[in-house]
């Protein structure tokens, strides 16, 4: 929860980056909804996973769009 506010403070929102409050237990659907808006996919992660500098961990999932095409 305290990254989350971070974040919010230290990256600005623009054309490539939209910060959104929490989704809770409905992850497939707010993921179809994000690729029907033409969107990359989403990143999830377990709510109360604690950070670990330089580890990669299941706690974070990029979840992406298949068919996506960047330019």
């Amino acid at each position: 929860m305290e990254r989350k506010t971070i974040l919010k403070e230290s990256l600005p929102e623009g054309s490539n980056v939209l910060l959104c409050d929490f989704i809770d237990e409905k992850g497939e659907s707010y993921f179809k909804l994000a690729l029907e808006k033409g969107l990359e996919g989403v990143v999830a992660k377990k709510k109360d996973s604690k950070y670990e500098e330089g580890l990669r961990t299941g706690s974070w999932l990029k979840i992406k769009n298949s068919k996506h095409v960047t330019a």
